[in-house]
């Protein structure tokens, strides 16, 4: 590996190809974030991730229907609704870190566990060639 790779990778996550007008002009946006995954997880880096879920789990089980609206607003492209759902049940960043967590970190743990269950999968992340015989 050349010197000037990071020993690291590098999480990319957002919303690609997302389509919208602008002064009758028609436009694509991709909305994507980098973040540069550490060499190693601390204890605290696992506790803000345990805190993370555990806010989120406690969303989906006490307001199930508005969050399943706020999903389905999102996944329909209607930011300006998912954003006022978001609010109505107070899932913030700042409230994520009030309480311990930093939802960042719950994302980077859900995308790194997706991306080895991936890999289990595809071998292709790990370097192993895919078999085309199988």
């Amino acid at each position: 590996m050349p010197d000037d790779v990071s020993s690291t990778m590098t999480l990319v996550m957002g919303i690609t190809d997302y389509q919208h007008n602008q002064q009758r002009l028609a436009m694509s946006t991709d909305h994507l974030t980098r973040v540069q995954l550490p060499a190693e997880f601390s204890a605290d880096d696992i506790q803000r991730i345990r805190t993370d879920f555990e806010l989120l789990a406690t969303a989906m089980r006490e307001h199930p229907d508005e969050m399943a609206e706020l999903l389905g607003a999102h996944s329909r492209r209607d930011t300006d609704a998912a954003k006022r759902i978001a609010e109505t049940l107070d899932l913030s960043e700042e409230r994520f870190v009030a309480q311990g967590g930093g939802i960042i970190w719950g994302v980077v743990a859900v995308a790194v566990v997706c991306d080895v269950l991936t890999a289990c999968l595809t071998g292709w992340t790990f370097g192993t060639p895919l078999d085309p015989s199988s």
